[in-house]
């Protein structure tokens, strides 16, 4: 994906510069454990190393801890290993999980107060399957499902629970043609499988990214698609209560690349596909569906670009009419940007850095702060990055 810089870069408030030196420091090797390096309202933590580690999805825990989903490179090439560490309220590492050797995607917060967590894990037959995997809110694993079938790449990028008290698991799948499908699956509390589809369109890929229910057994899926001579493009389809599976398809042919970050449902009762855009500058891009039908875009406001300034979004997390995007700039900085209940912006914040720093994941805190994670890269190597803020007023 090109990265193009704007002018105008937003400078942020001294959270950030307190980061710009801790990271400095950290370069020469003489960060300090001082007030920033305790504080609960501000700090950054780093995990794993030598080996490459990524932190891919982060949720906070009921004691204030967090619990981080991410990936780190094992000893065998270009493979990975699915981790979940746990840490206290100041970044603190308390436990680590393994879920096997494999790709991790999205965690999800459960009403049972547990947390699903999915990505895909090797098969044993050179492939790879969906991956379930249930814990608690102390990391510790409740059970682990793998869905998939022998010599097909399967992977699960997202999960929500359902009205009904199921999973509805979004994934793709390798169509064996070279391409990749849309898969959804239908899966009990346990992460039995009951009912799956799969949408895809010949010698092209359309690949899942996110799911909200609108009404009972009733979905809009967001993802991308190549199926156009224009480029990626931002996608959605609707899912209608089984056995009558897809129903409606849109996607918007525009000139560049667009790709989907989340989707979820706006106060106006409108719903939301937000993605992002990059053939001239970087953008956050919506899409806005009528609350009833859901058969049509409305037209008067189909594709909208929001005015965040060089930010690339990775994703979306709701929380209590507020909707925090995590991502990272041109220059590959931290970023975040926040939108009110109706995607207007609210602000956009960048934590610079003296390496290469990409946020994957975001979590709203009950502090009325905001925690991202991903990963610092740096000669090769790359740790797990976990950043902790709050507004100052």
């Amino acid at each position: 994906m090109p990265h193009t810089s704007r002018p105008g870069k937003q400078t942020t408030y001294w959270a950030a510069w307190a980061l710009l030196a801790c990271i400095l420091g950290l370069a020469a090797g003489s960060c300090k454990k001082d007030k920033f390096a305790t504080d609960t309202d501000f700090f950054v933590k780093h995990y794993g190393g030598p080996e490459y580690n990524t932190g891919q999805d982060v949720l906070q825990t009921p004691d204030g801890g967090y619990l981080l989903l991410g990936e780190r490179a094992t000893t065998v090439a270009a493979q990975t290993q699915v981790i979940l560490i746990k840490v206290d309220s100041a970044g603190n590492e308390t436990s680590l999980l393994v879920l096997g050797e494999g790709k991790a995607s999205q965690l999800y917060p459960l009403s049972t107060g547990n947390y699903m967590a999915v990505g895909e894990v090797e098969d044993g037959s050179g492939s790879t399957d969906m991956l379930f995997a249930q814990v608690d809110a102390t990391g510790a694993l409740a059970w682990t499902q793998t869905y998939g079938y022998a010599g097909t790449d399967e992977s699960a990028v997202s999960v929500i629970e359902r009205r009904d008290g199921g999973l509805t698991i979004l994934g793709n799948e390798a169509d064996g043609t070279g391409h990749w499908d849309l898969r959804v699956v239908f899966a009990t509390i346990a992460g039995d499988t009951e009912l799956t589809y799969h949408y895809g369109q010949p010698f092209s890929d359309e690949l899942a990214k996110a799911t909200v229910e609108v009404r009972d057994s009733n979905f809009l899926v967001c993802g991308t698609t190549n199926s156009n001579a224009t480029g990626v493009d931002l996608f959605a389809l609707s899912v209608l209560n089984p056995p009558q599976a897809i129903d409606q398809v849109w996607s918007w042919p525009l000139v560049g690349d667009q790709y989907c970050v989340g989707v979820t449902l706006l106060a106006s009762g409108d719903y939301l596909v937000l993605g992002g855009e990059t053939s001239s500058n970087i953008h956050l891009v919506a899409a806005r569906w009528d609350p009833v039908s859901l058969d049509s875009v409305r037209n008067v406001q189909a594709y909208d670009f929001l005015a965040v300034e060089d930010f690339v979004p990775a994703a979306l997390r709701a929380h209590r009419g507020t909707f925090y995007v995590a991502g990272h700039t041109a220059a590959h900085d931290f970023a975040l940007a926040r939108l009110d209940s109706n995607a207007a912006l609210l602000g956009q914040l960048t934590y610079p850095g003296a390496d290469v720093e990409q946020a994957l994941g975001v979590t709203a805190t009950a502090d009325s702060g905001w925690a991202l994670v991903g990963t610092l890269a740096r000669n090769g190597a790359g740790l797990m990055m976990l950043v902790k803020d709050k507004p100052t007023q």
